[in-house]
């Protein structure tokens, strides 16, 4: 039984539509209390995968998802059952919602290769989380009273419920900005008035970031501006120096504000360094040594343990890396592994197609990829926008699939006669 038809493609897009606004209008990224917003995002995440859920089992045994389903099967059920007999219930639900939400790209993979015809992947859903991630960022703003002359002045210590931790507030100052560098240099109607719409975005969400002193995204952040700047050169070295001209007067502009921003994070290295990561990390691994059977499968769903860094007791790692060995084991972690590795090598392909013919595509490309870097870093991957945001990777890669078999047919015909410049033939197909 199928439930969805290409038809119904356009009506779940508006589903998740609506899913993102009210997420990012009326909840948080990590709510204390499931409310009134929590119980449609809910319903609607219900509604969504139920239209998928015939698609997902008639595909069960399909080779192409089967090691991703099967990883999902495994995550939900091991560490659940040893959740159950060793710690509380509303614990577990914390910690498998995040579950559903990072393997939103498996269950809507139907919904991703239909989607293409709705210019979803590079239009409509890219805007929608731009909306959603400067909404958390005024909310930043509006909620604690901070204006710009505040910036600078320590404001990294108060989380405001957290809203400039949300993925898709780092998603927005990189799309936005790269975005909004590439249309001055188009020949787009009204590019000038688009790109400052766009640029106003990023900074509004910068400073959202800095605010609190976020220092893994605004890094990151910094490596992919100078990757971006690097693709330009070989485009055009007119375009860079233009590019660098604009990027020099938005900082001349904003000089107080930036410089304020920097002297925050410089203080926050000097007094907390790293904030502990590496114990934090070194104390999973202790608290996993007490038996053989925690370190193979885990504590399960629901886990806590005494962070001395922190100085309480939690049931959350900063990174995705800790979290998942701490609740599943070794074993569910190369599980994990094996679905994070169908997502990774549909986003190389589309990464490397979009770096070496189609530089437009780029700052989305690069805007995704900054959610699974910043999870190595903070709790970013138990957030429902993680999830849509990895949800467009397939979504992109099957808007470009007829671009790249087109590349790989030519790299097999011309391989022969020693033509080896393109990649794609050496990296496995994602189905």
């Amino acid at each position: 039984m199928q439930l969805i038809t290409k038809n119904a493609s356009g009506i779940i897009g508006w589903f998740l539509i609506i899913l993102l606004l009210v997420y990012s209008f009326f909840s948080s990224p990590f709510p204390n209390k499931y409310g009134k917003a929590e119980l449609v995002i809910g319903m609607l995440l219900v509604t969504i995968v139920i239209s998928h859920l015939g698609y997902f089992l008639n595909n069960l045994y399909k080779a192409k998802y089967i090691y991703s389903m099967y990883a999902f099967i495994w995550l939900l059920t091991i560490p659940t059952i040893i959740g159950i007999y060793r710690w509380n219930l509303s614990d577990m639900i914390r910690d498998i919602v995040p579950l559903f939400y990072l393997f939103l790209p498996l269950f809507l993979i139907h919904w991703c290769r239909n989607s293409t015809k709705y210019n979803y992947s590079e239009y409509i859903f890219p805007l929608t989380i731009v909306v959603a991630g400067g909404s958390f960022a005024l909310r930043y703003f509006i909620s604690g009273d901070i204006g710009l002359e505040d910036l600078g002045q320590g404001t990294f210590l108060v989380n405001l419920k957290y809203y400039s931790y949300d993925p898709s507030v780092t998603f927005t100052m990189i799309y936005a900005l790269l975005m909004g560098i590439s249309i001055v240099h188009s020949n787009s109607s009204h590019r000038y008035i688009k790109a400052v719409v766009l640029i106003g975005a990023a900074l509004i969400t910068f400073g959202s970031l800095g605010g609190i002193g976020q220092r893994a995204p605004l890094g990151i952040a910094a490596l992919i501006l100078i990757a971006y700047l690097y693709r330009s050169l070989k485009r055009s070295f007119v375009k860079l120096v233009a590019s660098f001209i604009l990027i020099i007067v938005i900082f001349l502009l904003f000089k107080e504000t930036f410089m304020a921003i920097f002297s925050v994070l410089i203080e926050k290295t000097e007094v907390v360094g790293v904030n502990g990561k590496v114990a934090e990390f070194d104390i999973i691994l202790s608290t996993l040594s007490n038996s053989w059977m925690d370190i193979l499968f885990g504590l399960g769903w629901g886990a806590v343990y005494y962070n001395p860094v922190i100085g309480a007791v939690i049931r959350f790692s900063h990174s995705i890396i800790g979290f998942y060995l701490l609740k599943t084991g070794i074993i569910g972690f190369y599980i994990l592994m094996l679905y994070m590795y169908w997502l990774a090598r549909m986003y190389i392909k589309i990464l490397i197609y979009a770096w070496r013919y189609d530089v437009n595509k780029l700052p989305l490309i690069f805007a995704i990829g900054s959610a699974p870097m910043i999870a190595m870093f903070q709790p970013t991957y138990k957030t429902l926008s993680f999830g849509l945001i990895m949800t467009m990777i397939p979504m992109l890669y099957y808007a470009m699939r007829d671009q790249i078999f087109v590349l790989n047919m030519t790299y097999d015909r011309e391989g022969k006669s020693g033509h080896s410049d393109f990649l794609f033939a050496q990296i496995p197909k994602a189905g």
